[in-house]
């Protein structure tokens, strides 16, 4: 064998090192990247989120210690079918569709009291039945602290305007059929 031959031959023997080490790292890389790898990876690169109430189902935390006010009125409810939430930014949702006899559950998940109230400004008000404070039956009668609730029941048929008496800028529309 002369020494052009000998280069030949070294000269294949490194290209087929070459394609072989090429052709491993690919396939190295298409089996990590593949679906089944990847998912199994996600909970290591990925932490699993849980929900406040989840941690408190699981035991895992604490239940929140409420207002004894808050706790009274969880004891008294007969439950809801609407969840209004009054934020920082106002009511949410800003308009809602129930029916006579629903309750609606007012939060206050703000950072500041509440005071839910019929607007006195529009051209109807929500009827006063009860002998009760406002101009309607349609009032919390006071201002509660932020993570309380107050719940109220329709009675009557209408377009009713509400606003957190506190701050009349921010209001809403509870369509009662």
């Amino acid at each position: 064998m002369d020494v052009k031959e000998f280069e030949y031959r070294l000269y294949m023997v490194r290209r087929q090192l070459i394609l072989l080490a090429l052709l491993l790292a690919f396939v190295g890389i298409v089996y990590l990247l593949s679906p089944g790898k990847m998912q199994s990876k996600m909970p290591a690169l990925i932490p699993q989120q849980h929900t406040i109430a989840d941690q408190i189902r699981t035991g895992k935390m604490d239940r929140p210690i409420f207002a004894s006010s808050t706790e009274e009125k969880l004891k008294a409810s007969h439950g809801f079918q609407h969840l209004v939430s009054y934020t920082d930014a106002g009511f949410e949702p800003v308009e809602l569709v129930a029916k006579v006899g629903e309750t609606v559950r007012f939060t206050n998940n703000s950072s500041n009291d509440t005071w839910i109230a019929a607007d006195g400004t529009g051209a109807q008000i929500y009827p006063r039945t009860k002998s009760v404070c406002g101009s309607s039956d349609l009032d919390s009668c006071d201002p509660f602290a932020p993570q309380d609730f107050w719940e109220f029941t329709f009675s009557a048929t209408g377009d009713w305007q509400v606003v957190n008496n506190l701050d009349k800028s921010k209001g809403m529309t509870v369509h009662v059929q």
